[in-house]
């Protein structure tokens, strides 16, 4: 945590970001990170086949506003 993600700093900024990441928008570095720790509890619950698989259905529900 030596750096930010996103673009803002502060509770409600940061909070306002990742509703802007759920509508299929927001930081790219923000995105990543929520997909790749997504596709893996995906993963590890059994909803995806692997990582990859979860982070593209991740995508796809974040592309979907969803």
């Amino acid at each position: 945590m030596d750096e930010p993600l996103g673009r803002c700093v502060g509770n409600s900024l940061e909070v306002l970001e990742a509703l802007e990441c759920l509508e299929g928008g927001g930081p790219p570095d923000l995105r990543e990170l929520v997909t790749a720790l997504g596709g893996l509890l995906l993963w590890h619950c059994g909803l995806a086949g692997g990582v990859p698989q979860g982070q593209e259905r991740l995508g796809r529900a974040l592309d979907d506003g969803g």
